[in-house]
């Protein structure tokens, strides 16, 4: 608020010609011109533009862009309830405008608004109207301004300096450039693509030139393989051929030889190979063999066999078959010359062997007691021997070959188990079915009984051309099997009766003997007081002795024919073997001391536990016992071993150095009642009975006994008990 006593005295410094606030000088010396025309309107108590166009224009240097303009006054008085208080004068300078300009230029405005914030009035307004560019570096831009409510139109000039249009066009030229450098970049990158792509397509195409030149190389490999393996195996044939092949060339040098040349001649293949093959014939035949070649060279003839002789490392010549079979043209297209040389002495003898071959399968067929044929398959013959046509009664083969139209169904008695076995034949091509036996019809309407060997002969498709095999008469075999099966029966019939009558005769013995070994046992032991004479004794001891022996000998029997009539079994338990042998070594150990032996016992502490029947375990360790001292002579001595074989069988072995054993005594002593000469066993008891009695016992067990003994040496028994027996 400026009073009017300070409006007058800031007037009156304005008047006067002093600076006053941020005039110019030029702008004080305006308004002390223009004194009346700022202040006419002061008392219109509203805000008044103060301007006056004669004002010279204010041009603002040093700037950018450079400004010119006119000062602008802004005037309003100020009262308070109708008296006049004072004026207040604003002055817009072309500064404040431009600054307004640049915000307008330097951002994208097209009007600038200047308001009262109480009031809402607007104060100033600035429009860009127009803006013109001359020269490219002159531009006018006009703007209307309203200001206090008169409207004011201006015009800045502004000139920008080089450096400044550079600056200006700088960003654009950035924004150039770098499009420049994207479009490069983009080009640049596209191109890489485009190389790329290429490149992956020919990557793709060299892949798959690599793989086609792979299996190209590996088909290349693949022949190559192929054909070294033909090679060899051409060489192989052509070396394993018996005739010697060679090639030469139209003068006669040696070019190739195969093995068989060392073979005919004793040369070397390598040492002879370059060497002139007409050199090697024998000299009055070198040269029709020269005059040979060269007309076939020429094609006078034709290829062709001669009889020569070929000189062999001794210095002799050997008779040969030379053939020229063929003119060739090798690689360089050189004429070359093949043939072959024949041993004339080999294949002389090959005839006669062949010859003599055939002489003999004709002596064979002719003379073979068995019947040889070929048959079809539909039954009609294709060949007979004569031995075929005499089983069947005919004069010869011919006579069979012709009558028989049929050989299935005229000749065999049952046709359907023929083809029946035929059809098996077929399923296993080529194979002899060794034994087929049927019965056939003989000429005169007689069976008999034959047996066949056939097998089917096929070609390439596996079909069936034919059946050959052989044929034999196998009646009085027939008839023969027939009455052994027949005699068979009636042994069987008689052992039977046999085992009855000794099972019957044994007990109708077993009780007299059981009161006479009972009375002398009590005669023995004097059971009703003393006997007298002493010698009483002796003889009650003997008939004691004697009816043990007796019974024993009846119970063997007994055993034995139980056993062969099937009504033997065994009363099985898990025992003690250990014991078992204990006690048969308590029973035997007076014979043992009786007879001056040595027993020797040989692993019997470790022996396992057995299931079996003990009773007969204990007999025929006995037994087998008492044949080794019963058949040892005196300082001898007797062993007994036990063991676990490597498959777990036990065997329990008493051996002894006896007399020994013959291979045929060997099967006589395990037959019942099979006894053995020689000096010991006359002198002592027995029929023969123990080790039959054993081997019956232990085929009850599953078991086997093995013998093994030579004369003057001893003998060795073993019972072998099978290892499902055997308890650890």
């Amino acid at each position: 608020w400026i009073s009017p006593q300070s409006i007058s005295g800031r007037a009156e410094k304005i008047y006067q010609g002093q600076r006053v606030a941020s005039l110019s000088d030029d702008q004080v010396q305006q308004i002390v011109a223009s004194r009346n025309k700022i202040f006419s309107d002061e008392a219109a108590g509203h805000l008044s533009l103060v301007y006056d166009e004669t004002f010279s224009p204010v041009r603002k240097t040093g700037a950018s862009p450079e400004i010119i303009g006119r000062p602008v006054f802004l005037a309003q008085s100020v009262g308070k309830q109708g008296q006049k208080l004072g004026t207040v004068l604003a002055l817009l300078e072309a500064e404040e405008i431009a600054r307004l300009f640049e915000k307008g230029f330097t951002h994208p405005y097209s009007k600038v608004i200047l308001s009262d914030q109480k009031k809402a009035q607007s104060l100033f307004q600035m429009t860009k109207v127009n803006e013109e560019t001359k020269g490219g570096s002159e531009t006018t831009v006009s703007f209307n301004f309203l200001l206090a409510g008169k409207e004011v139109g201006a015009r800045f000039f502004y000139q920008e300096q080089p450096q400044m249009s550079i600056l200006r066009v700088l960003p654009w030229l950035l924004f150039g450039f770098g499009g420049t450098l994207t479009a490069i970049a983009w080009m640049y990158i596209w191109s890489n693509q485009n190389k790329s792509r290429s490149i992956s397509k020919m990557y793709l195409a060299i892949e798959a030139k690599n793989s086609e030149l792979s299996r190209e190389v590996g088909e290349r490999e693949r022949l190559n393989h192929t054909l070294r393996k033909a090679e060899r195996e051409n060489k192989a044939i052509i070396n394993a051929i018996r005739d010697v092949i060679f090639e030469i060339s139209l003068s006669g040098e040696i070019l190739f030889l195969n093995d068989s040349w060392t073979r005919l001649t004793g040369f070397d293949v390598g040492q002879s190979e370059g060497r002139n093959l007409f050199d090697m014939i024998h000299p009055k035949d070198q040269e029709e063999q020269r005059k040979c070649v060269s007309q076939l060279i020429k094609g006078l003839r034709s290829a062709y066999r001669v009889m020569t002789s070929i000189r062999t490392a001794e210095g002799n010549f050997r008779v040969v078959e030379m053939a020229v079979s063929m003119i060739r043209m090798d690689e360089n297209k050189n004429m070359r010359v093949v043939g072959s040389f024949t041993d004339m002495d080999e294949r002389e003898r090959a005839e006669k062997a062949l010859s003599e071959a055939e002489r003999k399968y004709r002596s064979i067929w002719e003379n073979a007691a068995s019947g040889i044929y070929q048959v079809t398959p539909e039954g009609l013959f294709l060949s007979a021997n004569p031995a075929m046509a005499r089983i069947f009664g005919y004069e010869g083969p011919e006579y069979l070959m012709r009558e028989v139209r049929n050989v299935h169904q005229e000749l065999f008695v049952n046709p359907r188990e023929r083809m029946k076995f035929l059809r098996g034949l077929d399923t296993e091509l080529g194979s002899f079915q060794e034994i087929f036996e049927s019965q056939a019809y003989c000429r005169d309407g007689k069976k008999i009984w034959v047996q066949e060997s056939i097998r089917p002969v096929v070609d390439d498709e596996k079909h069936v051309l034919y059946y050959e095999g052989s044929l034999e008469d196998i009646t009085k075999r027939k008839e023969a099997e027939g009455q052994l099966q027949a005699a068979k029966a009636d042994s069987d019939v008689a052992n039977r009766a046999k085992s009855e009558f000794l099972a019957n005769m044994s007990h109708e013995l077993r009780t007299p003997l059981n009161s006479i070994i009972g009375f002398s046992e009590i005669i023995r032991n004097e059971v009703f007081g003393p006997i007298s004479p002493r010698s009483y004794l002796e003889y009650a001891r003997d008939i004691h002795d004697s009816g043990k022996n007796l019974l024993a000998i009846i119970n063997q029997i007994l055993d034995i024919s139980r056993i062969d009539a099937g009504e033997r079994e065994l009363k099985e338990s898990l025992f003690d073997l250990r014991k078992v042998v204990s006690v048969a070594l308590e029973i035997m150990m007076p014979k043992v001391t009786a007879a001056e032996l040595t027993l020797i016992e040989n692993g019997i502490e470790s022996l396992p536990k057995l299931v079996g029947e003990e009773v007969a375990v204990k007999q025929m360790l006995v037994n087998i016992l008492s044949n080794a001292v019963k058949f040892t002579p005196a300082g001898g001595r007797v062993t007994l071993g036990g063991e676990i074989d490597a498959v777990g069988n036990l065997r329990i072995s008493v051996s002894d150095t006896g007399v020994g054993l013959g291979e045929d005594e060997i099967q006589r002593v395990m037959s019942p009642f099979g006894g053995v000469d020689g000096r010991l066993n006359k002198s002592t008891s027995g029929i023969g009975l123990g080790l039959s009695l054993v081997r019956s016992l232990m085929t009850l067990h599953g078991g086997q006994v093995e013998i093994f003994s030579q004369k003057g040496l001893g003998t060795t028994v073993t019972l072998v008990f099978p290892k499902e027996r055997v308890q650890s």
